[in-house]
């Protein structure tokens, strides 16, 4: 990989492996704030909930993914597994994403209860820009994985598998399968699909601390133009589950599909008791070294969603052609 760009998250010493808001929010007194008016748990109550679905779906779903045992089954059984912990950690994602609103009400003092879609109440009814920035600020960075949740949630369309396996590497790829104008069942996306998990896992993680550190960085300015404490608290919360996911994440293999060739991709790291991410791109060549090594044959398989009613399939070329 050539080096591109470190961010430094914090300090582990100070924050442990958690997102340093959680620092914030422990300076957080119920009495500044509006959340039991508008009948919201304490911002860091709800921070910690939904932080805590993401966390440990997406390690359930590394254990998974890299469980060598899980191998000996058929391709099916592999697959059924991995997509059942995989549809959960996109949910619980945009679950965590959707509960910064909340988070963000709980800041607004406004005559009326949050109603329903919370991020609409913050624009109309509290009349802060709070929701825009949000939005604005992550548009971009959420489009890696935003495609695959909406289909998912409001289509039929399902993930199917490809799997690029060696000697002793496995590199595991997804991608969205829907109906084409061309009679068969295929992918839907050819240019972003398919996917590795070795990416997707570690774009995942990271969008987590960015989705944090973004709604951190508003606060900051609201509560300051509000008289609402919102300092960085010394104190160290429990980061155990937080500490477990980064090592399960840094200890992810260095492997990728030939088509994920240039597409950006996030590291964590640390130096000095700090807690940093390098932004990068995909090297094939680095990758493939790793993956073919001393020219060891490898083959390639997909696993379709099955419908019991679609007879043609097709796959994506994943840039081998």
């Amino acid at each position: 990989m050539s080096f591109m760009k470190q961010t430094l998250v914090g300090h582990i010493h100070k924050t442990g492996f958690y997102p340093p808001i959680i620092n914030h929010f422990l300076s957080v007194e119920e009495s500044a704030v509006y959340n039991i008016r508008h009948e919201l748990r304490h911002p860091g109550a709800i921070f910690n909930i939904t932080s805590s679905y993401l966390i440990n779906s997406l390690s359930s779903l590394i254990d998974t993914y890299t469980d060598e045992e899980l191998y000996d089954n058929t391709d099916k059984v592999i697959f059924d597994k991995i997509f059942d912990k995989f549809r959960l950690v996109i949910y619980d994602l945009f679950k965590f994403y959707d509960s910064c609103f909340e988070i963000m009400a709980c800041f607004c003092d406004a005559p009326t209860k949050p109603i329903k879609f919370i991020d609409r109440w913050l624009k109309k009814e509290a009349k802060v820009l709070l929701a825009e920035e949000f939005e604005v600020q992550l548009k971009e960075d959420k489009s890696f994985i935003y495609l695959t949740y909406n289909k998912l949630k409001h289509t039929s369309n399902t993930i199917a598998w490809a799997n690029l396996i060696s000697e002793q590497k496995r590199c595991i790829g997804y991608y969205l399968e829907a109906q084409t104008a061309k009679s068969f069942v295929g992918s839907t996306n050819d240019s972003e699909f398919p996917i590795s998990l070795n990416r997707q896992i570690r774009n995942i993680y990271f969008f987590l601390f960015k989705i944090s550190e973004t709604l951190c960085n508003i606060l900051k300015v609201h509560t300051a133009s509000n008289n609402i404490p919102f300092a960085f608290n010394t104190g160290v919360a429990d980061d155990t589950t937080w500490c477990d996911l980064y090592y399960k994440v840094e200890s992810l293999d260095n492997i990728y599909l030939p088509s994920e060739t240039g597409k950006l991709i996030y590291f964590p790291f640390l130096e000095n008791e700090a807690f940093y991410f390098i932004e990068d791109v995909v090297d094939h060549s680095v990758s493939s070294k790793e993956f073919w090594e001393n020219d060891t044959e490898f083959r390639l398989n997909f696993v379709t969603s099955g419908d019991n009613y679609s007879k043609k399939f097709s796959h994506p070329h994943m840039g081998l052609i």
